[in-house]
């Protein structure tokens, strides 16, 4: 009867310690994101940004991750269009899009107000969103013809180094981030 108490006092910590190795096991199997995981389903791993961005007719749309760097920003009421120059996502996705030889340009629209300090240009981001039919933007009084994303998150990076201000009630203080994420609250 004494073996059989024994083996009870080993059984409990033992199936404890199974659990914490096995979430841990699931933890380090997930791969990090600045993003809710939910944001990512149905994400197209496999998604041509140069032959999206050739054509120019309506196709199907998908949902994409691109990584940027901010060209220019407006703000309409509460409609935001971003001109990114297209950049690689690191392996790491918690890290700034690279820097590196640029496969062209896209634009974001995001249906919010965004904080005008993380729209600064040089900016780097991540977006995910689905596809759309191209759009217009005008720079230097001539009218270009853009792919298009409609973003359901976007996180930025502030790149100048003085950090993103956020002013807060009296209590709350301010805060200086180096990077921030927008997501629509309905994923």
């Amino acid at each position: 009867m004494r073996h059989a108490t024994a083996n009870a006092r080993w059984k409990e910590p033992m199936r404890g310690l199974l659990i914490v190795v096995a979430c841990c096991a699931l933890v380090s199997a997930c791969s990090p994101s600045v993003f809710p995981y939910k944001a990512l389903d149905g994400v197209n791993q496999d998604f041509d940004f140069a032959g999206w961005q050739l054509l120019q007719e309506p196709h199907p749309q998908q949902k994409v991750q691109l990584g940027g760097r901010i060209v220019q920003a407006e703000m309409k009421d509460d409609m935001v269009t971003i001109t990114a120059t297209q950049l690689s996502i690191p392996k790491n996705p918690t890290h700034e899009p690279e820097e590196d030889k640029s496969s062209g340009e896209f634009l974001i629209q995001y249906s919010a107000v965004i904080d005008p300090l993380v729209l600064r240009s040089g900016n780097k981001l991540i977006v995910v969103g689905e596809t759309g039919s191209p759009g217009q933007i005008e720079v230097e009084k001539k009218v270009r013809l853009l792919p298009r994303i409609t973003a359901l998150c976007i996180h930025f990076w502030n790149t100048d180094g003085n950090g993103i201000v956020l002013r807060g009630s009296s209590s709350a203080g301010t805060k200086f981030l180096a990077e921030l994420t927008y997501c629509k609250t309905a994923l």
